[in-house]
């Protein structure tokens, strides 16, 4: 993007990077990630998400527990050359 024009946006919201987080870019633009519901790697295990008030302009990041064993037994069962695939649903 050319200099100045992420200032365009007040929010940006993008995923797929397994972290929730949030910055400010340029002078006023937030960039949110509201975390992964499947493979978190914050060490926070959970459905992670994140919920944005449109009044306020605030953003409140959630997780929601979940039983993931069943998850985990089949991609143990698949992907077993793949430990991690399982492993990163339950790591602290």
């Amino acid at each position: 993007m050319a200099d100045g024009a992420l200032d365009a946006f007040d929010l940006v919201v993008t995923g797929h990077t397994h972290y929730p987080m949030e910055r400010v870019l340029g002078d006023n633009t937030r960039l949110v990630n509201p975390g992964s519901v499947g493979q978190p790697r914050n060490r926070q295990p959970g459905a992670h998400w994140a919920l944005y008030d449109t009044q306020s302009g605030s953003v409140s990041f959630r997780c929601e527990s979940y039983d993931f064993s069943p998850i985990q037994a089949q991609a143990r069962t698949l992907h077993p050359e793949l430990p991690y695939l399982a492993d990163v649903l339950e790591r602290r």
